[in-house]
């Protein structure tokens, strides 16, 4: 079954409101003037807000499309669902100015990547542009010129960078200088006195479903994976197969197609063992990736291509391929293609991390076979195909409110 899985708490977006709503009032408060704050915190403040506002309609977007949009402190009154593009558009007008009110870095590293900083507001805008360029567009020219100009921001600004391949363990681990935004989880991070890796337990990673001894203990219960990736699907990654350090240092007998032999390591990194609970069964000790510098490179780069810019892409694409030790841009099998090069580039270092299906949703390729197993005819993708449904309590007490039409029914 799939109930221990929780995918049912994805169809209810309430918790996303309250998030959002915590952050209206916030803003409201420090708009009006709070005396113990000072104008420079309260711009960065506001600015924090704005952008954990934004990052929540943009979750929603991805997840349901079309969505009740306000920024009003204390909203009483029912409003219907607002087209996505809007509510995308609003959320880039809500963002850009206030952006540049966060700090560039932040001078405590045990906050790297888990407060909002400016590098996470213009991960989170590239994102939001690119996204839009996929469903507006009349518009796509601007939306790739605003991910070209943000993504040359963040590269020439001297805070992030790609740490060497075969230290992932650090960039896994979290707090790297290679985080955008993460939801930072740690072993050291619980409040159970009785049960000291109650923390650990709470949620399985994505990575979870892919390792087994010795990086899963004990032994005698995690011989196998629950899941692989096929080899046709390894192959469209990997397609020179060797010469890339990500296949050595991220994977197990890749090719294998074999839950006892292949092995997603990417995740595997920074396993705990306890010598003295050798049955202790607690997934490893790594963070919530979100937004990495990665993605917004690799952004960069298929706005470059998209503006026919392709030295721009050229430059990013190779700053991936260099950390990876990999072949320069145009020079790896598959490279031919130069638009598909840049969709596989990105599906194969953000592994795992949360951004290769709506890239097969923004891009439409999840309309092509030959980019996943499991296509949506137009017909589905128009009626919300790609969408998840909305739990039925969202109707209540909203009269304007409206469910995801695909899922009513059978879908078909």
């Amino acid at each position: 079954g799939t109930a221990g899985y929780n995918f049912a708490d994805l169809t209810k977006w309430d918790a996303y409101y309250r998030v959002i709503q915590a952050a209206n009032i916030l803003v409201s408060k420090l708009e009006e003037g709070i005396p113990a704050v000072n104008a420079d915190l309260t711009k960065r403040y506001i600015a924090e807000a704005k952008f954990i506002r934004c990052f929540c309609y943009f979750q929603m977007v991805r997840l349901y499309g079309d969505v009740v949009y306000y920024t009003t402190p204390y909203q009483k009154d029912p409003l219907p669902r607002e087209n996505m593009v809007s509510v995308i558009n609003k959320c880039i007008e809500d963002l850009k100015g206030p952006k540049n009110d966060l700090p560039l870095v932040l001078n405590d590293p045990s906050l790297r990547g888990v407060r909002a900083t400016r590098g996470a507001a213009i991960g989170l805008l590239m994102n939001m542009y690119m996204w839009n360029a996929g469903f507006d567009p009349t518009q796509k020219m601007k939306y790739y010129t605003e991910t070209v100009a943000l993504g040359e921001e963040i590269t020439t600004s001297g805070v992030y960078r790609l740490i060497n391949i075969t230290d992932w363990a650090t960039v896994a681990k979290g707090r790297s200088e290679e985080s955008l935004f993460e939801l930072f989880r740690t072993l050291n991070y619980n409040t159970d006195l009785n049960n000291p890796f109650a923390q650990a337990n709470a949620y399985s990673p994505f990575g979870d479903a892919f390792i087994h001894f010795p990086y899963k203990q004990p032994e005698y219960t995690h011989r196998f994976n629950y899941a692989v990736f096929t080899d046709a699907y390894m192959q469209k990654l990997f397609p020179d197969q060797g010469a890339d350090q990500r296949l050595t240092v991220w994977f197990t007998a890749p090719f294998d197609q074999n839950a006892e032999t292949f092995q997603l390591k990417k995740f595997a990194v920074n396993t705990f063992i306890d010598a003295n609970n050798p049955n202790l069964d607690i997934n490893p000790d790594n963070t919530y990736l979100i937004m990495r510098y990665s993605d917004a490179i690799l952004l960069a780069a298929e706005a470059y291509e998209e503006l026919g810019n392709t030295a721009g892409t050229d430059k990013m694409m190779n700053m991936i391929r260099l950390r990876a030790v990999a072949p320069a841009f145009g020079q790896a099998t598959g490279d031919g293609n130069r638009k598909d090069a840049i969709f596989w580039e990105r599906a194969k270092e953000l592994l795992g991390e949360g951004s290769h299906y709506f890239d097969l949703v923004r891009t439409k390729r999840i309309l092509n076979k030959a980019y996943t197993d499991n296509p949506l005819t137009a017909d589905k993708f128009g009626r919300g195909g790609w969408t998840w449904p909305i739990d039925a309590s969202a109707l209540s007490n909203n009269p304007y409110m409206t469910l995801n039409s695909y899922w009513i029914g059978t879908g078909l």
